[in-house]
């Protein structure tokens, strides 16, 4: 009864939990503005991990303005703090790290996202600026009916508690953004973390080979079987292309349905064929930390 129990109640934290996060979100991510012309292709890296809310609200941006990044995950290698001599925060880089080591040449900060666009010649860390960052320089394409958010993103620092909230908050598409949700934004980001709060969630690495090229994973924001997909992603440090698959967006998946990941000869849009396949990359004598509960 005891392992019947506690493997519903991971099946349930597991599934149900996604949906919740999406809800909280409003369904950001899941739609892209209209455009006049198809979407620019800039050359972005964006350095991040699945679990933390900051590097969700920038994906939520990619994904409305349609725009390809290449992601190069960098989940966490010690939980809290590194105890050795000198104390080191969360950006402790340690042997198993395999991107955090190329952000402090970029003129980055070991802090998460860090957003790499190599187009502009221009490195960020913070989650509003690099929002203020996307649709500064790449939104000329974008219907003027729609919203456009950078009409509030320069109004001041994006450490200025009063702006970061309306300035980092990306419109529901087609109408203005509430008042009231501008002010819900971090609430909500956070909550939605921390409904998945596990290592194995896309916030502790676990030791993995990389494939012989980066596989590409079609996707959106609101979508709970990518999000599985973008955890195991994470957590085995593997670079991959992300390709959003929005309602109005210029991209539609392959398949028809997200995830839809090509990874060489794979290919599939089955969330958990995905999963299983992406950690046949471990190199872990011992995943159970981290594998997904069984059904």
């Amino acid at each position: 009864f005891t392992l019947a129990a506690t493997l519903t109640l991971g099946w349930w934290v597991d599934g149900e939990m996604g949906w919740i996060r999406t809800m909280l979100r409003g369904g950001r991510g899941a739609k892209a503005v209209k455009r006049v012309s198809p979407p620019p292709t800039p050359r972005l890296i964006l350095f991040e991990y699945e679990a933390s809310p900051w590097c969700r609200r920038v994906r939520e941006h990619l994904c409305t303005l349609d725009l390809i990044c290449t992601v190069r995950p960098c989940p966490r290698e010690a939980l809290l703090f590194h105890m050795g001599p000198p104390l080191q925060p969360e950006g402790y880089c340690g042997p198993l790290s395999r991107f955090r080591p190329e952000i402090p040449p970029l003129g980055g900060a070991l802090t998460f996202p860090f957003l790499h666009d190599a187009t502009m010649g221009v490195s960020l860390n913070e989650s509003a600026d690099i929002a203020r960052h996307l649709w500064e320089h790449y939104s000329a394409s974008v219907d003027p009916s729609s919203p456009r958010p950078t009409d509030s993103l320069n109004i001041a620092p994006s450490r200025s508690f009063a702006s970061l909230q309306p300035s980092a908050c990306a419109p529901l598409v087609g109408r203005p953004t509430p008042p009231l949700w501008r002010y819900l934004d971090v609430p909500s980001l956070v909550a939605s973390s921390a409904l998945r709060p596990l290592p194995r969630h896309g916030l502790m690495l676990a030791p993995a080979s990389a494939p012989a090229s980066p596989p590409t994973l079609h996707q959106h924001e609101g979508c709970e079987g990518s999000r599985r997909v973008r955890e195991a992603l994470s957590c085995l440090q593997m670079e991959y292309t992300l390709v959003p698959c929005v309602q109005g967006g210029s991209r539609p998946s392959p398949s028809g349905a997200t995830p839809h990941l090509v990874d060489g000869d794979f290919e599939s849009s089955e969330a958990d064929e995905i999963v299983a396949h992406l950690w046949s990359y471990s190199t872990s004598r011992t995943v159970s930390p981290f594998a997904r509960p069984a059904r």
